[in-house]
């Protein structure tokens, strides 16, 4: 047996099937099919944290996974919000030649 077999999970939909955890996701797949489609929700910050409809509430707001979700949401670099601000001003500072040398019309 491997190492990283060497921890098993209890199934939400099952209680009595315990599976490694190198195989968990799969075998929440197969078994959800034995289940009606809401008999479980699945936690927007983790696939394989299935609960009930009266728990998901609840767990949403203390899932451990959150602020790790929470944190891949990022912001661009400061030096990249420069970059764009630099732009949006330079093309504020741009001069209009046609005020200065006459429009096209005017010839």
């Amino acid at each position: 047996m491997n190492s990283y077999n060497n921890e098993f999970l209890y199934c939400p939909y099952n209680k009595c099937h315990r599976i490694s955890s190198s195989k968990f996701q799969r075998h929440l797949v197969k078994c959800e099919k034995n289940y009606p489609p809401d008999y479980k929700v699945i936690c927007p910050y983790n696939a394989t944290h299935r609960l009930s409809k009266s728990e998901i509430e609840e767990h949403i707001n203390t899932c451990p996974m959150r602020k790790t979700v929470e944190a891949s949401y990022i912001q661009l670099p400061r030096t990249t919000q420069r970059v764009v601000r630099a732009e949006q001003d330079d093309s504020k500072n741009q001069i209009d030649y046609n005020s200065y040398w006459g429009s096209q019309e005017e010839m």
